[in-house]
């Protein structure tokens, strides 16, 4: 539990100096927000989460699924990252660099309803009549980003062996996501829409496999992420 704690605090430290840095009118939080990670496990995360995502994550035949690894690596045009990264293992982290941080600054700008960085927020603005100071709204604004992108839905979490097996091709997938994602690209298979009575948007969010696999990514990427 006292790990998890000091994850979830390394998370906020991480996130919250990179939408300081990254959306000019939520500068101010970094007054609020420690510069470094003081957590002496960091170093070893990193290195643990670096292994994970380059064996995992990074497949030169996902180029055409948008919120991968590679197809980031297309994005931003990092062609000195090969189909072999640990070959420029300075590239390779820059790439998580850049693409954590093109993830946190998207889901920041989603959270205040802003078209561009330098927008002012339209939503989830400062209320000090609710959040009674500064610090107290910087601590419940990571909270709530870390829950939405870092957090996998629990049908998400990545299994040590595959769990979820296709019925067209018998093909084996360790999450549900992966398998999701497999029956659309292979099978052209669409999932019926949500029929429940959760609130609005609800159902939609913990089906939808693009989101969850972002949040998988972002959870290793951000762990794998320098200051």
């Amino acid at each position: 539990m006292a790990n998890k704690i000091a994850l979830r605090k390394d998370w906020g430290v991480l996130i919250g100096n990179i939408i300081a840095n990254h959306l000019p009118t939520l500068k101010w939080m970094s007054a609020e927000i420690p510069s470094v990670i003081a957590h002496h496990h960091m170093s070893e995360m990193k290195k643990k989460s670096e292994v994970v995502l380059w064996e995992h994550l990074y497949d030169v035949s996902s180029s055409v699924d948008k919120v991968t690894l590679f197809a980031a690596r297309n994005f931003f045009g990092v062609r000195n990252v090969t189909a072999d990264p640990m070959k420029n293992i300075n590239a390779a982290s820059d790439l998580v660099d850049t693409y954590t941080k093109a993830l946190v600054t998207a889901a920041a700008m989603e959270h205040f309803g802003t078209d561009t960085p330098q927008d002012e927020p339209t939503q989830n603005k400062i209320n000090l009549e609710v959040h009674h100071d500064s610090n107290f709204y910087v601590k419940s604004l990571l909270k709530e980003i870390i829950e939405k992108l870092v957090i996998p839905h629990k049908d998400e979490i990545s299994h040590s062996t595959p769990q979820f097996q296709c019925n067209q091709c018998t093909k084996w997938y360790k999450t549900k996501g992966g398998l999701q994602r497999h029956m659309r690209t292979k099978h052209l298979y669409q999932p019926a829409a949500p029929t429940t009575s959760q609130p609005d948007g609800q159902a939609n969010i913990q089906n939808d496999a693009v989101l969850n696999y972002v949040r998988y990514v972002a959870r290793l990427t951000v762990s794998g992420t320098d200051l």
